[in-house]
């Protein structure tokens, strides 16, 4: 059972945060889970009396069994932003509550830092151009709006590579497909991630975008540029309507629903909706031949450099290193004479992005075709 005052101590801090920080409301509630772990942990036990309690913090996000007997294990990544609100939420009481503090000293928040996880032996999964045309062109949907939407949705996903929290809030006059580009700005009330506003331009790939601009004229020739371009369909007495009403809280949900039913129409595996924007990064990367590709896929992602680009989807699927390692031993453009002194970039260039520069390079120099430098 929570503690009470625990409890409303960490509704002020939350509040403090929205408020008096100004942090986002989304980034808000993910503060709201990750402090449900530190209020669950400690139970009935006040926050002062933290350093009594057993297990440790970092051990009961560590151990599934220790929280509950179906708990799933928690990534690395998310016991880290768990630790690292807790650790806010301490500090801001150290400011605003002191006296609350009890026994916890600075020593013993410090000592708070996640145990390592073993990393997950796992490819990297996403969604292929190859599945997303087969989604979006499996059945036949002229009396099917619903289904016609769906479709639709999978080609814009995958052609934008933009996360589905901003799909599902996109509205119609944030859609330019005669010029392959979406405004995914903040001031036309698109969610993106940490309130970015950019406009993406999306890729060519002719049959995506047929299937797409079907959609798009219809809903244009009924709706207003203020709805949805994913439109919520009202069945009534067999009958499909489209609404202009605006996206509720559990919009990102049913386009996870709806794509649920479109793999499985479709005859494919399910993939969550994010594995869209995994399979347009991984298709661009592979096309990536020179820097300047690969500064215009990471704006286009929205991220805040190349190496978060790279640092995420970079990695190879087992296929892709099996064929490259395979072909390791195949003759290749000959190097002699090569320094790094006789090669020329431009100023300003940082090393992290040379490091990507040489992926590049040394991912066209994997392939069938070598080309001498």
């Amino acid at each position: 059972m929570i503690n009470r005052d625990n409890f409303q101590l960490s509704q002020e801090f939350l509040q403090f945060q929205l408020h008096s920080k100004l942090l986002a409301s989304a980034s808000v509630e993910r503060y709201r889970f990750y402090l449900r772990h530190w209020l669950l942990w400690l139970d009935d036990v006040p926050i002062g009396k933290a350093p009594q309690k057993l297990p440790l913090f970092p051990r009961y996000l560590a151990i599934p069994e220790e929280r509950d007997r179906e708990a799933k294990i928690l990534s690395s990544t998310t016991s880290k932003k768990i630790i690292r609100v807790v650790k806010l939420f301490l500090e801001w009481l150290r400011i605003y509550h002191p006296d609350v503090l009890g026994e916890i000293s600075r020593e013993w928040i410090d000592s708070l830092r996640p145990i390592p996880v073993p990393p997950k032996n796992h490819q990297r999964v996403y969604i292929s151009l190859e599945e997303t045309i087969t989604l979006a062109t499996c059945l036949p949907s002229k009396n099917d709006l619903a289904l016609h939407r769906d479709k639709a949705a999978a080609a814009l996903l995958f052609l934008s590579g933009m996360r589905v929290g901003a799909f599902a809030t996109l509205p119609i006059e944030a859609v330019d497909l005669s010029n392959q580009k979406i405004r995914q700005w903040t001031e036309l009330g698109v969610r993106t991630k940490g309130q970015k506003s950019a406009t993406t331009i999306l890729l060519n790939i002719p049959e995506l975008l047929a299937v797409a601009k079907s959609w798009d004229t219809i809903i244009r020739e009924q709706l207003p540029p203020t709805a949805m371009w994913f439109t919520p369909i009202i069945s009534s007495w067999g009958d499909q309507i489209l609404s202009a009403e605006k996206p509720g809280k559990n919009r990102i949900i049913a386009v996870g629903r709806r794509m649920r039913l479109l793999f499985r129409r479709a005859g494919l595996q399910y993939k969550s909706p994010h594995k869209f924007r995994h399979g347009h990064a991984v298709y661009c990367l592979q096309r990536a031949k020179d820097m300047g590709d690969m500064k215009a896929i990471s704006m286009n992602l929205m991220h805040v450099n190349t190496q978060t680009t790279d640092g995420i989807y970079g990695p190879f699927m087992e296929s892709e290193i099996q064929y490259r390692i395979s072909n390791l031993n195949k003759p290749q453009a000959s190097l002699i004479g090569f320094s790094p002194e006789s090669m020329h970039f431009p100023k300003g260039v940082s090393d992290d992005d040379l490091a990507v520069m040489f992926r590049a390079w040394a991912d066209r120099l994997s392939t069938k075709s070598m080309t001498p430098l």
